[in-house]
């Protein structure tokens, strides 16, 4: 059973879920066959791992048919009806968890049963619940659904008996900010993964949907906050878009819900990171404290079961360290690293480690960890890299540093995954950190020019490349040398 769907699901449920699972499937509602609840109450015995060695199909089928001689189709016919049992178990949990479908659901109910009167009644209460639902991308298609259940039971008299509103027009609303929202949503993350990769954007539906949503009376509070962050992600280091964007976010991002906080937390850090990257330093403690709001908040979560997503991981400790918070960063790493999942732990784990110990300048340290990441990422490859030029820049280690150069500008040629524009910012970063590599370790007739830090300089802040901060940072440590 060890590569059973079942055993793969099971493997992820908590103990409350083992326990829920475990009523649900005693229920004759659900479930009216005794051998398939026989055979998960023996596998719930070697929860939560279920190590392969004792659920084995032929042990199981002893403890399930005491007695009886081994039959595959039986034992393969329980399994699938177990693994039914728990998908349907999780649909349930779900739905649980989505109070707006199953008023929607009451409200097709009674209109089926032509029960009028409470009808009625049942759709003001479910307006009135929407009105208090945190908001997300499903609130206006959820008003949308509520106007469509009215139109499709109730009477033209009854929905206009005002004359001074067109009960299309909540209609039309509905749907207009449910196209806006969502379309912005999409282009916001367009954006960002054009700029993490070599993604194309379809520029014209984006300007589209701007004039959209900016020619449209009807605003709202969710829909204003993706406005400006679509806006601030198109233009990194615009400080008046970002300005705008943060007054908006923190007068209304409490008013979604945790989904869509989480989200919004991430386009703020994206854009703090995009705009630092291009040289413009000062949003590097801002990206902080949305780090901290992520984390701290327990925002993370929300799309994980008890799971931390890997590149968040490292994020955070990346910006901790860049505004000098190491104790947070050490603190972090310490709390959270069993929260990684289990085939990225070790890995993402020495890559916070990596960088705890660049930034402390423990550099030996630093390559130590380096030296144990294997089998990386083809998205993390550049990222290792810089970790490795920096490590050999500290510590004067000139032979190692070119032949790193090499192996980048090579890789970087033979490369279809990272964006045209992403390639181009490396290899400006390869040809700064070499030049500047020169100068310290004294190699060459460049050292000798008292302009060529002034020129390294300018080149550096004339173009987009990574990690720019940081060699301007190194620049001026060579100035007052």
């Amino acid at each position: 059973m060890e590569k059973s769907t079942v055993i793969e699901i099971l493997r992820t449920f908590s103990k409350d879920e083992l326990a829920r699972f475990g009523d649900f499937a005693l229920s004759p509602y659900h479930n009216k066959k005794s051998n398939v609840t026989k055979l998960f109450k023996i596998l719930r015995k070697t929860a939560p791992d279920f190590p392969s060695e004792k659920i084995v199909k032929e042990e199981l089928w002893k403890s399930v048919f005491p007695g009886k001689i081994y039959n595959y189709g039986i034992m393969k016919n329980l399994i699938h009806e177990l693994n039914k049992l728990v998908v349907k178990f999780l649909e349930l949990e779900m739905y649980s968890t989505k109070p707006m479908d199953g008023d929607l659901n009451q409200l097709n109910i009674l209109k089926l049963k032509n029960l009028k009167s409470q009808f009625i009644k049942k759709a003001a209460e479910t307006r009135k619940n929407l009105k208090l639902r945190p908001l997300d991308h499903f609130t206006h298609y959820y008003n949308y659904m509520i106007y469509n259940s009215e139109m499709g039971f109730l009477d033209y008299n009854f929905l206009f008996d005002s004359k001074e509103k067109d009960y299309h027009s909540g209609i039309n609303n509905s749907l207009m900010l449910f196209y806006c929202t969502n379309q912005l949503y999409h282009n916001i993350n367009n954006i960002q993964y054009a700029h993490n990769s070599s993604a194309l954007m379809d520029e014209e539906t984006h300007s589209r949907t701007l004039r959209l949503y900016e020619d449209f009376p009807q605003k709202d509070p969710f829909t204003d906050m993706l406005h400006s962050a679509y806006i601030a992600m198109k233009n990194p280091g615009d400080k008046k878009a970002y300005e705008k964007l943060k007054a908006v976010f923190f007068e209304n991002h409490d008013k979604c819900s945790k989904e869509i906080q989480c989200d919004l937390a991430t386009n703020m850090i994206n854009f703090c990171r995009n705009s630092a990257q291009i040289g413009h330093a000062d949003f590097v403690k801002d990206e902080f404290i949305y780090i901290k709001l992520l984390i701290e908040d327990g925002l993370y979560k929300v799309f994980t079961a008890g799971w931390i997503d890997q590149y968040l991981f490292v994020q955070s400790v990346m910006s901790a360290c860049r505004s000098g918070k190491f104790e947070w960063a050490e603190k972090f790493i310490e709390e959270h690293k069993h929260e990684l999942i289990k085939e990225v732990r070790e890995q993402y784990t020495n890559y916070a480690y990596i960088t705890l110990n660049l930034r402390r300048g423990r550099f030996e340290d630093a390559l130590h960890y380096i030296s144990k990441c294997r089998n990386v990422d083809i998205g993390d490859k550049l990222n290792i890299k810089v970790f490795e030029f920096n490590a050999y820049y500290e510590l004067g280690y000139y032979d190692e540093l070119k032949a790193l150069a090499d192996s980048a500008n090579h890789m970087l040629k033979n490369d279809k995954f990272f964006s045209a524009v992403e390639k181009a910012n490396y290899k400006l970063y390869v040809t700064a950190i070499s030049r500047l590599m020169d100068y310290k370790c004294k190699v060459g007739s460049r050292y000798k020019d008292p302009g060529f830090l002034h020129e390294l300089k300018d080149f550096i802040n004339s173009n987009k490349m990574r990690n720019k901060q940081w060699l301007l940072q190194k620049i001026e440590e060579l100035k007052s040398a």
